[in-house]
């Protein structure tokens, strides 16, 4: 009866209403959340509810689901929760993530396909969101560092989900590339309102001194220069902001120091990679297997979270066959776009998440986290796009043929 009641074209719009709204909310929370529990929380309320509801009521349809984007995706992580068999354990932990990313990837595409989903309001969303959340993040560490005695080279973190500081920085990193795109053919008073919000974004990335977050910064918002050509304008701003800037920041005490110490080490990241590089030939093809527990140990060093690459922690873990199924669901997004200003920012902020993820971070297949936020709500939402204008264009030529 429940279901019967539901298989309406009121309670219909209804869910289809709570899940367009439940996705903006999702993808927002990943700045918001103050933790992972709370991204759970989230994702199960305002996302998974409506679209398992709105997917059971509806016929199956490859097409409306992600086709090739999404067989894709899935075969990658199917054949990531497979080898957790030969692995170290957590199959049961790992079937839950393989439903977890099944219905982001199936649900956006199936929703951006059957209602309409603006996703440069949902961009603006992020930026103002972002913006607030960051004025707040550093004026908070600072005056609580003021009262404990930091110093510049304490780097910033974080009370909410990315609490790591070079998750925070690549967090803010990806806020402030959405809002320099829009920066580069704003016009008038958004000029300079997108100009603020991108000065207050690249706090975080400035703050946490992340290096990894100013590389995928520095060299997304250059192809981003390519590609949109910004005006004399704003190339002038950009002068007029940057070189003061850093003038005053060598000025003040320590930051030369700061900065020649951390970018004079990489972190151990040598020995972690050379370690995992030494191990790969054991197990090529098919990967030492995927496990609940990602730390690795290295003899004479302290025990590890993970590979700190994710592509590595792939093709360790999974072999050259998930390294190639991962890959090929990259390429697939990166050449089925359209040269549209929409499917650009979100090819960046894709590849924003693919130079951040060689330099930190476990492989993909994981439990929603910060690291989602560089990978599968990009790949999502591009996959998605690419999908539903696909569709809607077949039936604007079959209403016109009829």
């Amino acid at each position: 009866m429940f279901f019967k009641s539901l298989n309406t074209e009121e309670p219909r719009n209804k869910l289809i209403s709570w899940a367009s709204v439940g996705l903006v909310v999702f993808v927002s929370s990943f700045i918001w959340s103050p933790s992972r529990d709370g991204l759970d929380a989230v994702y199960i309320l305002a996302f998974f509810l409506p679209v398992f509801f709105l997917l059971i009521l509806n016929k199956f349809s490859i097409a409306e689901y992600g086709g090739l984007f999404t067989v894709t995706a899935l075969a990658y992580v199917g054949y990531a929760l497979l080898s957790s068999v030969w692995g170290a354990g957590g199959f049961s932990f790992l079937l839950v993530q393989f439903i977890v990313i099944s219905f982001w990837l199936i649900g956006t595409c199936w929703l951006m396909s059957n209602a309409t989903i603006n996703l440069e309001r949902l961009l603006n969303v992020l930026i103002i969101i972002g913006s607030l959340v960051s004025i707040y993040t550093v004026i908070s560490f600072y005056q609580k560092g003021y009262q404990n005695g930091y110093h510049l080279e304490v780097r910033l973190s974080c009370w909410c989900s990315a609490r790591n500081a070079n998750l925070l920085g690549g967090l803010y990193g990806v806020l402030a590339l959405l809002s320099y795109i829009k920066l580069l053919e704003a016009k008038g008073r958004y000029f300079y309102i997108y100009g603020l919000a991108t000065t207050i974004l690249l706090l975080p990335v400035i703050f946490s001194q992340s290096r990894s977050a100013l590389l995928s910064f520095l060299v997304t918002a250059t192809v981003a220069c390519i590609i949109f050509k910004p005006t004399i304008k704003l190339w002038m701003l950009q002068i007029l902001l940057i070189v003061p800037a850093l003038s005053l920041l060598f000025f003040l005490a320590d930051v030369p120091q700061i900065i020649m110490n951390r970018f004079s080490s990489i972190g151990y990241r040598d020995q972690i990679w050379g370690f995992i590089l030494n191990r790969i030939s054991d197990n090529f093809i098919f990967g030492i297997g995927m496990s609940s527990d990602t730390k690795i140990h290295i003899p004479n060093m302290e025990i590890l979270n993970h590979a700190h690459n994710a592509w590595l922690d792939i093709f360790y873990r999974t072999g050259l066959v998930g390294f190639i199924l991962i890959v090929a669901h990259f390429f697939l997004l990166v050449f089925n776009i359209r040269k549209t200003k929409i499917h650009y920012t979100l090819l960046l902020w894709l590849i924003f998440g693919a130079i951040f993820s060689i330099f930190d971070s476990r492989g993909f297949f994981w439990q929603i986290d910060t690291k989602w936020f560089f990978y599968w709500v990009p790949a999502g939402l591009l996959g998605g796009l690419i999908v539903s204008e696909r569709l809607i264009a077949s039936r604007t030529k079959l209403a016109e043929i009829a």
